[in-house]
């Protein structure tokens, strides 16, 4: 039983839970609020020790001896009632409104509301690893080196250790801010319609979709088992705070597989895995890069245009990446399978983002000789391409 969750009753063998609980009487916590004295005095120690790595290691072992004592990964838990009114939270602010006026696009950044409840309700995001990186952040938290190695990080700051200080500089799979999908769903679909996501991944995105003021039906497909489980119990957790029936359907599957979606999808939106950035359980190792673009993108792709109206739009949330060295060119690679399969290009947006770096959009032409602009490479953007279906 690694530190910070168990396993999950047999009825769900091997899938995570956390094993921390809430104290009663609190909606949320760290794990961590009783030891604050205790982490002040260890980083006043720290801070004022001769700087040198043999000065400094004794209270770097108390650092490390408090947090194995709490054993509690370092993200925010909820209570019942926490969760709840978080969902409470991302309503109102899809209910106010947003005057997002960003030149550029959707700021990632328009609010936290909802980002630590999808942590919390999806251990399985941090039990990925990514291809440069051997653990995941949770194999890195149960494991003493790897935590140790965060800790004169944490103990730059009074707060204690924080999910940051695991993550360090190295790749990690991220979630998708709530707030900033319910901002896209919101403003590009029409009221009461149906939205597709294509890669449901960690709930970000249903979580905004079905707090948006314009009443949704969110489908979503994913192949893997567990965060299937795990999207159910958010969507379950929504509508006991909406009120709300039979407003999202989920598909245990890839989004190239063919699915029973024609024509009835309002708006689609997402953003996909990156070839062999990080390993999932669902990933073929095997794969090639090549063999991906033709049958996971491609494939995706043709499904989108299937699932939806005649002159509906879709939208999609990437950027390049490298595998083995060599830059891959996905944006321009997605865009153009996009023309292939009958796409017309919209418009380029961006993504405030703090995770992977800036990307250009290379010059592509669609079929109306309608040139794809770049994105400022000035602003750390992701972009968001705009396609519609004729």
């Amino acid at each position: 039983m690694r530190a910070g969750y168990r396993c999950a009753p047999s009825n769900d063998e091997g899938w995570l839970e956390w094993k921390y609980r809430v104290p009663e009487g609190r909606l949320s916590a760290t794990g961590y609020e009783e030891t604050r004295d205790e982490w002040v005095a260890i980083r006043q120690a720290y801070w004022t020790a001769e700087v040198t790595e043999e000065a400094r290691a004794p209270y770097l072992k108390e650092a490390l001896d408090l947090v194995q004592r709490v054993g509690v990964f370092p993200i925010t838990h909820y209570s019942t009632l926490g969760a709840e009114l978080e969902v409470q939270l991302c309503r109102e602010h899809g209910l106010a409104g947003d005057n997002q006026t960003a030149p550029y696009g959707v700021k990632s950044s328009l609010s936290r509301a909802g980002a630590d409840l999808c942590h919390f309700m999806f251990p399985n995001l941090f039990d990925i690893r990514g291809i440069k990186v051997n653990n995941s952040l949770l194999q890195k938290f149960e494991t003493p080196d790897l935590l140790q190695k965060a800790l004169p990080r944490a103990l730059s700051t009074p707060g204690g250790l924080n999910l940051s200080d695991v993550k360090g500089q190295q790749p990690h799979a991220t979630n998708f801010y709530p707030m900033a999908a319910q901002h896209i769903f919101t403003t590009y679909a029409p009221e009461g319609g149906v939205v597709w996501d294509p890669s449901c991944g960690f709930g970000g995105r249903l979580l905004g979709a079905l707090t948006s003021r314009k009443h949704f039906t969110y489908l979503g497909t994913d192949p893997a088992e567990e965060t299937i489980h795990n999207l159910k119990r958010l969507g379950g957790l929504i509508e006991g705070v909406t009120g709300r029936t039979h407003s999202y359907e989920l598909y245990e599957q890839g989004s190239e597989e063919e699915i029973d979606l024609k024509g009835e999808v309002d708006f689609a939106f997402t953003s996909p895995p990156y070839f062999s950035l990080e390993w999932y359980e669902t990933t073929d190792k095997t794969q090639g890069l090549e063999e991906w673009f033709e049958e996971y993108v491609r494939g995706t792709i043709r499904n989108i245009y299937r699932a939806l109206k005649p002159g509906a739009r879709y939208a999609v949330n990437l950027a390049d990446f490298e595998d083995g060295g060599r830059e891959v060119s996905f944006v321009d690679q997605w865009a153009q399978i996009s023309f292939e399969e009958g796409f017309r290009f919209i418009s380029l947006h961006g993504l405030d983002i703090t995770a992977r770096p800036n990307t250009e959009l290379r010059g592509k032409w669609n079929n109306a000789a309608r040139r794809i602009a770049t994105l400022n490479a000035g602003v750390r953007q992701e972009p968001i391409l705009h396609f519609y279906k004729p």
